[in-house]
């Protein structure tokens, strides 16, 4: 339970807090990454984005505006694997989640590492976060 708190405060303060940098437009929405949040170690390096929409999305239920990702990045082996993510009624983040992914209570580290796709928004946020811009 505890941990939980501090990975949502966390969340919530990296919203408040972050210097968002717009990596990617979609007609109906924008991708945003923080380079400030980059952890690397070895090959690996991890990085929080956001996802802001213009209009309301519903995923499985859950009705939002914003989602915000943790991503591990393979600076080596060219992928990406999704830590955590997080749904907001709110634009860029903002207001309480409406719902995570993995359910609350932590790291899922059972998505797969997916290769990356030229001109993707992974493939912008991967450069940032493997230091290869």
């Amino acid at each position: 339970m505890k941990k939980t708190i501090l990975l949502l405060l966390a969340a919530v303060s990296t919203c408040a807090t972050a210097d968002w940098v717009l990596i990617f437009r979609y007609s109906d929405a924008a991708v945003y990454a923080d380079p400030a949040t980059v952890e690397r170690v070895r090959d690996k390096a991890t990085m929080w984005s956001v996802t802001d929409s213009r209009m309301d999305k519903d995923f499985l239920g859950v009705k939002y505006r914003s989602s915000m990702m943790l991503v591990e990045y393979d600076c080596a082996r060219l992928t990406s694997r999704e830590v955590k993510l997080m749904y907001y009624g709110g634009q860029m983040g903002r207001g309480e989640p409406s719902g995570t992914s993995p359910p609350a209570g932590g790291y899922f580290l059972g998505y797969p590492a997916l290769p990356l796709q030229p001109d993707t928004p992974a493939q912008v946020a991967w450069e940032i976060a493997c230091g290869r811009q």
